[in-house]
């Protein structure tokens, strides 16, 4: 079953109710201790060239997860990347995480350290608990209390075709950790699997004792387009007493789970308020992006287009959140100097967009993928519009999208213009996140007015 595009990272809540020493999942990750609720995760940011690069672990908390109030975050010095906490018999926390590469290596590891929550203090020497079975970038650990075991569950084979789960288990929490013999306990999804790279797996239990894993997976055609990128998928799990654990191929109807609903279909994702679903890319500098309580998106233009890495971007948008649909947005003209318009954007590589170029009085339409060497530029006039262009100070842009195919339009003092269609497999790549949908607006230097945007819809 399919939750929801992973790079949206909106909490889905499961019906599940757990012994206090077991903690509440998802990936990556979020647990329940002694009334608390707590998100750990890395934030990366970027400097001015790679090597000023930083990883930020940090912690949030909350007593209710639906009241929208969290604490400040509480940063960890930390050696790594895809943290998860576990809490032992006494009640100390601990920070597990797949650390960078160190000797022996070359290769990451899963470490482990004591953390003091309250302050992010880091209270132990970080010590390596696993290597893996020997598949590369060994990641996404989860540490679980069942059975009189400390189990070690994690990622190995890098995040693609070769992606997989495996175990290990120590009657200590410090281990020694020995290997499941079943290994992988998720082996690489089968050549020509509609769910394929799947790992990255927390383990949950529902109230009625059914173990289920939350995984990450991306759902690919016969062609080998997987645009959406990863997505949240769950899967059943066999986890006999005193055993490992066993995970199903990824599916996505799990017939457990269809028995279990009793046919029904699943909801739709629920928003706890407005506007919590928009989201930006990179550094944003958040005071030139206004987002009025109406929607109305105001956009004061920063130097940095949607190919820079290093520089900063207004942009705001969505996350495509199916295969089939339709995005749309009304945009106000811009001056000379401004690139405004709206994008499907995948990362700084590859992306399509349609934006105003005042100064040629066209709107310009691009496809872009570096790795594979597109890059499509077509310019329609604006006299497209008809008699009534000039006195016309709106355009509205959208895009039609399919598993296969984006199909850009605008609409323009009555008229409307029509691009080709770009086929899916043109953005498709060893993906890690999904496409946004959004509004962006760009200018070199100097004094420019903002752009206005209405109406911003994205299924």
């Amino acid at each position: 079953m399919i939750l929801t595009n992973i790079s949206q990272w909106a909490p889905t809540y499961l019906p599940i109710s757990l012994p206090e020493s077991f903690p509440a999942n998802k990936p990556h990750s979020i647990r329940h201790h002694a009334g608390n609720f707590y998100i750990i995760c890395t934030n990366v940011l970027l400097g001015d060239t790679p090597s000023d690069e930083r990883r930020h672990n940090f912690v949030v908390s909350t007593r209710d997860p639906l009241s929208d109030i969290w604490s400040p975050p509480i940063f960890i010095e930390a050696d790594g990347q895809d943290p998860g906490l576990i809490w032992d018999d006494a009640g100390k926390c601990y920070v597990h995480l797949s650390a960078v590469p160190h000797p022996p290596g070359p290769y990451t590891s899963i470490d482990m350290f004591e953390v003091d929550l309250s302050s992010g203090s880091v209270l132990s020497e970080q010590k390596v608990l696993w290597r893996g079975t020997g598949g590369i970038y060994i990641e996404g650990p989860h540490i679980y209390r069942k059975d009189g075991w400390w189990y070690l569950v994690v990622s190995e084979g890098g995040c693609f075709p070769d992606h997989m789960i495996t175990a290990a288990r120590s009657r200590e929490l410090w281990g020694p950790y020995e290997a499941a013999e079943g290994n992988p306990i998720l082996p690489p999804a089968k050549d020509g699997a509609r769910v394929a790279h799947t790992g990255h797996g927390d383990l949950v239990c529902d109230r009625e004792g059914q173990w289920w894993s939350i995984c990450l997976g991306v759902r690919k055609d016969a062609r080998g387009r997987y645009n959406m990128g990863r997505e949240t998928f769950l899967t059943p799990v066999d986890w006999p007493e005193g055993e490992f654990p066993s995970l199903s191929p990824v599916e996505t109807n799990p017939k457990a789970l269809v028995a279990r609903a009793g046919g029904q279909k699943a909801s739709g994702i629920s928003i706890a308020k407005p506007g919590v679903d928009l989201c930006y890319i990179r550094d944003v500098d958040l005071s030139k992006h206004k987002i009025a309580e109406d929607g109305t998106i105001t956009l004061t233009p920063d130097e940095g287009f949607l190919s820079d890495v290093y520089k900063a971007t207004s942009f705001v948008g969505k996350r495509q959140r199916q295969h089939e649909g339709r995005a749309s947005v009304r945009m106000s003209m811009t001056e000379e100097g401004v690139q405004a318009g709206f994008a499907v954007y995948k990362d700084e590589h590859r992306y399509l967009c349609v934006w105003h170029d005042a100064a040629k009085k066209e709107i310009v339409y691009e496809a872009v993928n570096a790795a594979k060497k597109i890059a499509v530029m077509e310019r329609c006039p604006l006299s497209a519009g008809g008699d009534n262009a000039e006195n016309d100070a709106s355009i509205t842009f959208s895009v039609q999208y399919t598993e296969a195919s984006y199909a850009y339009s605008f609409e323009y003092a009555g008229s409307t213009h029509k691009f080709d269609a770009f086929d899916t497999i043109g953005l498709t790549g060893f993906d890690f996140v999904g496409p946004i949908v959004g509004v962006f607006a760009v200018a070199e230097g100097g004094k420019v007015d903002d752009v206005t945007f209405w109406d911003l819809h994205v299924e």
